[in-house]
């Protein structure tokens, strides 16, 4: 299968902004390849949960994934959109729209980003779905990528101020305003109106990544990460999903042992809980985590928790009998430095403006 890229603006503007130094190290040059590879599909699961396949909805060559909630499933398909309906896939619009990303409203509207080069310059638009083609609602002379709706009058983007340096703007129903100075590799919005990215950067030879949270005024960085974080899923501001590498590059030519991650409010430490089957994952509005492979669908599920379609999900035969050798995945633990345990660097979620 074909690796495929699922944070590709970070790599981007990483690579331009350290050609304005010297030369790359083989190191840093290690760490910026390996986040080109992005997570690989794997069939693996662990003690703390599983990745459900959902058997009916197969499409081939998915590239993306937007989810309100479990009745309301989009994702792309050799360029094409299509909506999951009365238990199919069903086209919206025109063919090979070629989308560079996805997101649905809480009106169970879609929207995508949609790149083209006109006259020789790289520009964007935001496009939503009428319900029988796709319309132009913002264009952009800069490329954008993340995409996150809310509705028509809350909208979040991360936009290339210069090449391959994105930083949030908002759309509140009249004007679009940049949204601090950071440079984000992941962005979203939960439920409860809580602001959160990947934020990226580079000091000397070190690559380094922190979560951070909008509070109205500025980034407050919540979290810094040791291993390459390549995704964020954000349900609320204590129900957060991350993807992580858990061996750090300088021990991997790419991530394939790339790790689904939850945070624990009560104990403020990052939880494992499995290792990832596709290279994106997304969370609804109902709290329910989707992910996918090349061809097919999955649903997060918690071991002991119900599907969403009512009875205990017996998709897969149970974890001790098909994988013996992840029976003993347990939840991570703060590791020892110096015959102590290391401690946690303090999480404490503010309220978003």
């Amino acid at each position: 299968m074909k690796y495929r890229v699922v944070v590709l603006t970070a790599v981007c503007m990483l690579s331009n902004v350290y050609a304005a130094q010297p030369a790359a190290s083989a190191s840093m040059q290690k760490k910026l390849n390996s986040i080109w590879a992005g997570p690989q599909q794997t069939q693996e699961r662990s003690a703390a949960g599983r990745w459900v396949k959902k058997p009916n909805m197969t499409l081939e060559a998915i590239a993306h994934l937007a989810v309100n909630d479990a009745q309301n499933i989009w994702a792309t398909s050799w360029g094409t959109v299509y909506k999951w309906e009365n238990n199919a896939w069903k086209a919206k619009g025109e063919k090979e729209l070629h989308p560079r990303a996805l997101s649905v409203a809480t009106d169970n509207s879609a929207y995508a980003i949609k790149r083209a080069f006109i006259d020789k310059k790289r520009q964007s638009r935001i496009l939503r779905f009428d319900g029988e083609q796709w319309q132009q609602i913002h264009a952009f002379k800069e490329l954008i990528d993340r995409l996150v709706v809310i509705n028509q009058n809350d909208i979040w983007i991360t936009k290339d101020i210069k090449p391959s340096q994105p930083v949030p703007f908002h759309w509140d129903g009249k004007k679009w305003e940049q949204r601090g100075w950071v440079y984000l590799s992941s962005l979203d919005v939960g439920v409860d109106g809580t602001v959160m990215g990947i934020e990226v950067k580079i000091s000397g030879d070190e690559l380094m990544l922190s979560l951070v949270q909008w509070d109205g005024k500025q980034w407050k960085e919540l979290f810094a990460f040791k291993e390459p974080v390549v995704g964020l899923a954000l349900f609320n501001k204590n129900n957060i999903w991350i993807e992580k590498s858990e061996i750090g590059i300088e021990k991997s030519e790419d991530l394939r042992d790339i790790f689904l991650y939850k945070w624990d409010p009560k104990n403020k430490q990052w939880i494992k809980k499995g290792k990832m089957i596709g290279s994106d994952f997304v969370v609804g509005r109902d709290g329910s985590l989707w992910s996918s492979d090349r061809d097919n669908v999955y649903q997060w599920v918690e071991n002991g928790v119900k599907c969403e379609t009512g009875g205990t999900c017996t998709a897969q035969p149970p974890l001790k009998a098909v994988l013996p050798e992840t029976i003993n995945v347990r939840p991570s633990q703060p590791r020892k430095t110096n015959g102590g345990a290391q401690k946690t660097p303090p999480f404490i979620p503010s309220q978003t403006n």
